[in-house]
């Protein structure tokens, strides 16, 4: 007959092996790397920002001539309507 275990048999723990655990080394490293770049990203987007900034201001002021021509069109045709609104036809002339 076998003694009785006297010991508990004990589940795996749920966490990861430790060679595939990130030491903390790596961690304080990435920490650091992750810090040094921070300031590089933020001065980045807003070179971005500016940039995208002249893009869209660029394109607001070429519509803006555009719309200027288009108005002026617009005055030059209201104009000739006018002028042929004004203009006496072959009909219209007085008989002396």
């Amino acid at each position: 007959m076998r003694a009785p275990a006297t010991r508990r048999w004990r589940r795996p723990s749920r966490t990861n092996p430790p060679a595939s655990r990130p030491s903390r080394k790596r961690i304080a490293e990435l920490n650091a790397r992750l810090e040094a770049l921070t300031p590089r990203v933020a001065s980045l987007t807003q070179a971005q920002q500016a940039a995208l900034n002249d893009i869209a201001v660029a394109g607001l002021m070429q519509q803006k001539e555009r719309l200027a021509g288009y108005a002026a069109q617009a005055r030059f045709a209201v104009a000739q309507l006018y002028d042929r609104a004004t203009e006496p036809t072959e009909g219209d002339h007085a008989k002396p």
